[in-house]
């Protein structure tokens, strides 16, 4: 399903929202990180079998790196899960891939450290 928004922060003009469930998303295409620009060829078949095809440039705006409670920042809220999970065998947000911060296939200290680097030394994700 989709969903046509008239505003959308940063953009000018209207903008199609998407709705694709995350595992078959996530099990066709590797994630999709921060804003990423380029040509794609969309094509879906919707629910009342109309079919929407479009190509051009378009902004895929995906999964803010880091942001493990996805509210939309990268903070001391998120290291607190990540370090809950890590040393209390806490339980972090489904799907577990966003908290793979370093995309490596696992969540780690690796990720911890990264996520530590970004909050307090202001380094990239």
């Amino acid at each position: 399903s989709f969903e046509i928004l008239n505003t959308f922060p940063g953009y000018n003009g209207k903008v199609i929202k998407p709705e694709v469930p995350l595992r078959e998303f996530l099990g066709t295409y590797a994630p999709v990180w921060d804003t990423i620009t380029a040509v794609y060829s969309i094509a879906a078949t919707l629910e009342d079998g109309q079919s929407v095809r479009a190509l051009g440039s378009f902004a895929l705006i995906g999964h803010l790196r880091g942001d493990i409670n996805r509210d939309g920042q990268v903070n001391i809220l998120d290291l607190t899960l990540l370090v809950d999970f890590l040393f209390r065998t806490g339980e972090l947000p489904e799907p577990i891939e966003f908290s793979d911060i370093n995309n490596d296939g696992s969540v780690d200290i690796l990720d911890l450290i990264r996520l530590i680097d970004h909050i307090f030394r202001g380094n990239p994700l």
